[in-house]
């Protein structure tokens, strides 16, 4: 919410640069539309209405803006910092309604992944672990245990869909030691002792619309990930939708391949391919030194309208490895 001391601040500052006769009277006012939607956003604090309140301040005349200059900017000041609750609030409304995809079986994983990830989980043992970042639903994992899979199984997401917490508990209960669902925290809050495992221990690592499709801690979690993995492991992601500025990438073209493809491909300890049939990503670790190229987060928004978030990102290294394809 808005606090009424900031509201308060507003509203005296624009009441010191009104210029009419008569004071200010809100009804008259070009800002009347601003403060209803201030108002609106305060009763129900939704990303919507705080953006509909960027809109009404949009439509203010240019006249106006100039004479409201100072009230606007201060109004400003505390939009910026209302802006990224919002965001937050958004995303974990969505993550606890699960409005993200989660219902995805074993045959979508193998549609978007390919033959290499039927191959290495039919390849995994007793011991060998794959670990699923928004797992949703589980069911890929629970559809592989029940046709008889030896790997151990880790699950996480920040809500289990309601409709799937009695699956869920059975199979927690039926497979008890080859499988467990971490939920209620984003992946980079939750510990190595509630994986189960650490650094260099797991087999499989899937993402298959999942950490890596909204997360505001992309590079973070992406490093974490690849750090988890075994040498020789393998981790399959579904496109990332991100935007990367890069200078030093010669002879990139962005019609054949993503930003996010090329400079991912330059990462130091794994090898990177593209599943050119769905544009999954699959990486294979090759070195326990995994150095990714820095990035600059220029934006993250959360947008009302679309599951994924906005996310701009610079990249200033050189990144002269361009994309394989599978």
């Amino acid at each position: 919410m808005i606090a009424q001391t900031e509201i308060n601040a507003f509203m005296t500052l624009v009441r010191r640069d009104n210029t009419g006769n008569t004071g200010w009277t809100r009804s008259r006012s070009s800002l009347r539309h601003t403060l209803s939607a201030i108002e609106a956003y305060n009763r129900t604090p939704t990303l919507a209405n705080f953006n509909y309140i960027e809109t009404c301040i949009g439509q203010i005349p240019g006249a106006k803006q100039t004479q409201y200059a100072a009230a606007l900017a201060r109004l400003q000041t505390t939009l910026q910092a209302e802006k990224i609750i919002a965001q937050d609030h958004e995303l974990l409304e969505r993550l606890s309604e699960n409005t993200f995809r989660v219902n995805s079986g074993l045959s979508e994983y193998t549609k978007s992944f390919g033959e290499l990830f039927t191959g290495k989980l039919r390849d995994l043992g007793r011991g060998d672990i794959w670990l699923d970042g928004g797992s949703g639903e589980a069911k890929a994992m629970i559809e592989y245990l029940e046709g008889g899979g030896r790997g151990s199984c880790v699950a996480t997401g920040y809500e289990i869909p309601s409709q799937a917490r009695v699956a869920v508990r059975d199979a927690e209960e039926e497979y008890e030691g080859q499988f467990h669902y971490v939920r209620g925290k984003y992946f980079s809050d939750i510990t190595d002792r509630e994986l189960g495992a650490g650094d260099g221990e797991f087999d499989l690592i899937t993402d298959l619309n999942g950490v890596l499709y909204y997360t505001k801690t992309f590079e973070e979690d992406l490093t974490r990930y690849l750090q988890l993995l075994k040498v020789g492991g393998l981790l399959f992601c579904t496109a990332v939708h991100i935007e990367i500025a890069m200078e030093h990438a010669e002879g990139h073209d962005a019609r054949r391949t993503t930003a996010f493809a090329r400079w991912a491909s330059n990462i130091k300890g794994v090898t990177m391919k593209v599943y050119k049939k769905t544009g999954a990503c699959i990486f294979e670790k090759t070195s326990l030194k995994i150095k990714l190229p820095e990035l600059a987060v220029d934006l993250y928004e959360t947008r009302a309208s679309q599951n994924d978030p906005l996310r701009r990102y610079t990249c200033n290294h050189t990144l002269p490895k361009e994309v394989e394809f599978l």
